[in-house]
Parts: structure tokens; C-alpha cells; sequence
């Protein structure tokens, strides 16, 4: 449906003769319709037009010959086209992008009122979202002749992935310029936003061509609300208001290299933006792209938030994501060796609190398996001094090894107390009285450890669970308990 409707507007634009910011035929992205300056997709006169270097009209306000010519073939083109789009609808000549794959998840449409009139949004909230915490807001602004639900596919699923709300207004108009007061539409919505979910006061915004010189205003204008800022194929220079901004906030500007109206105008913004006191300001430039927003400068724009929403590099994220490797592979040992060294050279700093919190919730894990060994294993002191002793290796270092000691020496103290009676069975000195009584002390034995080993696996210990389960095959193994072990043993894994 996608293409069917850019192939519609692309008509609909050459027929009309419209000279600024086609809509673009092909792919982009993930964008459903977005505009153009790729002039590989534009006619001559268009090309003229947008350029400025020609007229086309005589000084009687009536077409020249010469482009009455052009405009003619253009119509018939448009027509042709026009024709052969209607028969791809139907034969299915013209694939769906990937990007508008049914699987994707949607955003819900808002609407308030604005002045008295309508204002369309788009917003998709995470489904991890839990009011626990503060989220950001991630605003998409889409380009002319544009709307709200055409970029929302885009960003929707590093929604999930990233762990923000993705807002997508829609304007009309020349909102790009702010004349009417499109940025104050947009904190209205922000708010109506706050009264349902819980967000950060500064938020993430982006935005393409008339999108992006949107993007680039309202940041000037409210720099106290704006967390990071990313610009794709901007038109504008520097607005006026530039002089008066008091805080600063990262920028990335991108652009491709067909786009010839951005890629002059791109490095001037970026050069006057670091002229007034904006430190980070990234630029990037990609070649063979014309106005489309590819996929090389979208990763640029959600890396610029990945690292403004945490004050992490992409190198200590990645680190971060190593040491949660190992915990889900439950190598507590090697990872708390590794942030030992790590938060011997960090300074104070996110990195810093985000490696101090991965410890705690590390120990965390360690308390709560010590808690469900003391439970699970009361019984059996010799079974868990040795569970004790591996956990306390396991957790070098930490609050879970100084308390895995003192219960090591508690349940040691607890065996060394116990006397055992020469004949424990009371059937010595009748015929097979010993036999039968070790085999029935086997199996109570081995009852025992069975029940410890489902209670550990009932606390999520499979580790010790499987351990113990090991334990009633080797000593236990004429026991009845020994072939439930093997089928829970095979249910881990093991």
C-alpha cells in the first residue's frame, strides 16, 4: 500500500507541475513517502525550477514555446506512468517495502486540539513499558507533503529495543518556518503525553528536509526541553533565534551527496552551530543519496540518542552487554574480576554507576541463591557446605562469599555436633538386618537430596538443582529416587 500511495503522490506532484520537494519513487528506508532532490527522479523542468536557473514563463506570464514543450512531455510521462502504476496494483508488479511488513508494530493515533483546531499524532509506547521509571520521548518529524504515520516505521522497533516512546506529529503547511506556532503544538502534545506515562522533561528529536529544519527551530527555541538533536538534509542556514540559545545540546547533521540544496547548506549549519558554543556537532555525508534517508545515517540518529539517553560510548555499551553475557551464562566469577579492573581506571561518571550497579545486581543474584541453598539444603549440612564452597568461589570478593563463610562454618559446627549411633538402623545382629538397613537409609537419603534438588529448581538455582541431582545418581544409585534425578537432570539439559 506503501508504494501504491508514493506512486500516487508522485503523479499527482508532476501533473500538478510542483517544483519544491517531489515525492520521491522508491524505496527509503522504512520512510512510507517521503520528498526528493535526487534529481534522478525529477524531469528538466523541475530540475530548472528548483535550481532557479531558468524561467518558465515569457515576460506575458505565458509558457515559452520551448518548456510548453517540456511540460507537455512531462504530462504525458506522468501518464504513462500513471497507467503502468495502475497495472502493477493489480498484476502486484511493485513489492511492499520490507519496511511495511505486517509484523510491524503500530503506533495509535491522537488527536487534541489546538486554536481550535485538530492536531494529528502518532504514538507508539513500548510493550516492556512500566511506570517505574522515567522515559524518554523520541519525536520523528516527517517532511512535506508528508504525515505523522509515515515515520513511525522507522523508529518503532528501536522503540522496543532502546526502551523509548516514539511520537510522530503531523503538520501541514509550511511548518518548517514555525510561523504558526507549530513548536507550541508539539509541547501541547508533549504534556497531554505526561499525563499518561511517565517521561524525562527532555526529549530526543529528529527529523528529515522540512522535518529536520522543524527539528532544528524548536530545538533553538526550547533548548531546556531538548535531550539531543539529529537533522537529515536540512534547507535552513541558521535561524535568527540562534543568537539567544544559553544551553547546548549534541547535534548530528547528515546528508547525501546527490542532495545538492542540503550538501551546501549542511556544512555552513554545522560550522555556525560549533561558532556558537556547540561542542558536539557530527557531521556525515554518503554518496550516491539523494534526499532518501538511508541506513548508514538513521543508525547515525539512534546511536546520538543510545549515547545521550545513557552518557555511554557505543565501546562501554558494548562492554556492558559482554559482562550481561556472562551473568546469563552465570560466569559470576570472570565478570566480577573484569568490572574489579574496569572500576580501578573509570572516573566518576554514568560508566562508573552503570559498572557498580551491574555488581550489585550480581550480589543480588548471589544473596538469593545462598537464601534458597540455607532453605533447600537444612537438612543435608554435608551437601551444603559443598554447595556453600562453590558459591562463595563464584562470587569472589562480595557480600555473597563473606556470607557463604559464615554459613559454611554454621553447618560445619551443625555435623560436627550430631552423634551418630553405632547401629543407626537398629538391625544389627539379625540375619541381612544390616543390608536392609543401609538400603532403606540410601533411599530416605536420597528422598531428601530429590526434594532439595526440586526446590532448588523451583528458586531458578538449575545450577546447584543439577549438582545436587548428580549427587543421588553416584551415591545413590539402586535408589528409587535415582531415575526421577536422570529425567529432571535430561529436563535441565544436563
Amino acid at each position: 500500500m506503501y508504494n501504491r500511495v508514493c506512486r500516487f503522490r508522485l503523479c499527482r506532484t508532476l501533473k500538478a507541475g510542483k517544483a519544491r520537494n517531489p515525492t520521491r519513487l522508491g524505496k527509503v528506508s522504512g520512510v512510507r513517502c517521503q520528498e526528493s532532490t535526487d534529481t534522478r527522479h525529477l524531469t528538466p523542468v523541475h530540475i530548472a525550477a528548483r535550481r532557479g536557473d531558468v524561467a518558465t514563463e515569457n515576460s506575458n506570464g505565458r509558457s515559452s514555446p520551448k518548456y510548453a514543450r517540456m511540460e507537455a512531455k512531462m504530462q504525458f510521462r506522468a501518464g504513462v506512468l500513471a497507467g503502468l502504476v495502475g497495472i502493477s496494483w493489480i498484476f502486484g508488479a511493485f513489492p511492499v517495502p520490507a519496511s511495511a511488513e505486517a509484523n510491524l508494530p503500530e503506533a495509535q493515533r491522537f488527536e487534541i486540539q489546538f486554536e481550535g483546531k485538530p492536531f494529528e499524532y502518532f504514538l507508539y509506547v513500548p510493550t516492556n513499558y512500566k511506570p517505574d521509571r522515567k522515559w524518554y520521548v523520541f519525536v520523528s518529524v516527517h517532511a512535506v507533503r508528508s504525515k505523522g504515520s509515515d515515520m513511525t516505521v522507522m523508529f518503532i522497533r528501536d522503540a522496543d529495543r532502546d526502551g523509548f516512546l516514539l511520537l510522530c506529529p503531523s503538520f501541514d503547511g509550511n511548518y518548517f518556518k514555525l510561523d504558526a506556532r507549530e513548536d507550541e503544538a508539539l509541547i501541547q502534545v508533549l504534556k497531554e503525553v505526561a499525563k499518561k506515562f511517565n517521561i524525562q522533561p527532555r526529549i530526543f528529536i529528529t527529523g528529515i528536509s522540512g522535518g529536520a529544519d522543524f527539528a532544528l527551530g524548536f530545538a533553538l527555541k526550547h533548548p531546556e526541553v531538548i535531550l539531543a538533536c539529529s537533522l537529515h538534509s536540512v534547507t535552513v542556514y541558521l535561524p535568527s533565534e540562534m543568537e539567544a540559545i544559553k544551553r547546548h545540546f549534541p547535534i548530528v547533521v547528515t546528508c547525501g551527496k546527490e542532495d545538492k540544496e542540503s550538501l551546501e547548506r549542511t556544512p555552513v549549519l554545522a560550522e555556525r552551530l560549533k561558532q556558537h558554543g556547540f561542542s558536539s556537532v557530527q557531521e556525515a555525508y554518503y554518496e550516491g543519496v539523494g534526499l532518501a534517508w538511508n541506513d548508514e545515517a538513521q543508525e547515525l540518529c539512534r546511536e546520538l540518542f543510545r549515547a545521550a539517553s545513557t552518557g555511554l560510548s557505543k565501546e562501554q555499551r558494548s562492554t556492558l552487554e559482554e559482562f550481561k553475557l556472562q551473568v546469563d551464562q552465570e560466569n559470576f566469577n570472570e565478570s566480577l574480576k573484569s568490572i574489579g579492573q574496569l572500576l580501578k581506571s573509570v572516573r566518576q561518571g554514568p560508566y562508573h554507576t552503570a559498572l557498580k550497579e551491574m555488581v550489585k545486581q550480581i550480589e543480588n543474584e548471589g544473596l538469593s541463591r545462598l537464601k534458597a541453598l540455607q532453605e533447600a539444603l537444612k537438612e543435608e549440612p554435608d551437601t551444603l557446605v559443598n554447595e556453600l564452597e562453590n558459591l562463595a568461589r563464584q562470587f569472589p570478593g562480595t557480600d555473597v562469599q563473606r556470607q557463604a563463610r559464615l554459613a559454611i562454618q554454621a553447618a560445619r559446627k551443625k555435623t560436627a555436633g550430631v552423634a551418630v549411633p553405632d547401629n543407626e538402623t537398629g538391625n544389627a545382629g539379625r540375619p541381612g538386618g544390616d543390608e536392609g538397613g543401609e538400603a532403606a537409609a540410601s533411599d530416605r537419603k536420597a528422598r531428601s537430596l530429590l526434594t532439595n534438588a526440586k526446590n532448588l529448581m523451583g528458586a531458578g538455582n538449575k545450577k546447584a538443582a543439577a549438582s545436587t541431582l548428580r549427587q543421588i545418581i553416584d551415591r545413590h544409585p539402586q535408589s528409587s529416587s535415582a531415575e526421577e534425578a536422570r529425567k529432571l537432570l535430561t529436563d535441565l539439559g544436563e
